[in-house]
């Protein structure tokens, strides 16, 4: 089970709701620190925010302001650290729209510095100070377990308009269901 935020509080900060937390760990990690950002999950419900220690209690102030209401309207809310919540938000997107696709190699821009060379994908003309390097951009990699999506392995997969990629068996198995099951023992 998810750690817990239980609202507890009704302070006079209309930016943040205050609360306990059942544990700040989830499995052998971290989730929830002063400064961090983190999700409150209620049922399909997301809301991004940062966590702030307040003595004995915790804040959530939510990205968007105009959701503590909601928040202090649903007592009890899991817990996600950011690294799952993004993932979560991907699979609980109803409007997000995934077609299947092949993987292709596009260009891409390599940028030569003091820290080593690296590359980007190339999204139209500019250079922006690098090189074009034709073909350079030959892999993505799933954004829920990371598989490599490329010719000659994994070539096929699901993508978004805005470029997320995800491998067929994480689809098929949380987007197409809308589970949360990869969030296990982490």
């Amino acid at each position: 089970m998810f750690p817990r935020f239980e609202v507890t509080e009704e302070r006079s900060e209309p930016r943040a709701v205050f609360g306990c937390v059942s544990t700040t760990a989830y499995g052998r990690e971290t989730w929830i620190g002063d400064g961090w950002i983190g999700y409150l999950m209620h049922g399909v419900t997301l809301i991004r925010g940062r966590w702030h220690r307040r003595g004995e209690l915790w804040a959530f102030a939510p990205d968007s302001p105009g959701v503590t209401d909601a928040i202090r309207d649903q007592r009890g809310w899991s817990v996600l650290d950011s690294y799952w919540g993004e993932r979560a938000e991907l699979v609980l997107d109803r409007y997000r729209e995934w077609h299947r696709a092949r993987f292709e190699p596009t260009d891409a821009i390599q940028f030569k510095g003091t820290g080593g060379v690296w590359l980007r994908q190339a999204t139209g003309s500019a250079a922006d100070g690098g090189e074009v390097v034709e073909g350079a951009w030959d892999h993505e990699h799933c954004e829920i377990c990371w598989e490599t999506l490329c010719p000659g392995g994994q070539a096929e997969g699901y993508v978004s308009p805005s470029h997320t990629w995800v491998c067929e068996r994480c689809y098929s198995d949380f987007i197409a269901r809308a589970s949360l099951d990869f969030i296990q023992n982490v």
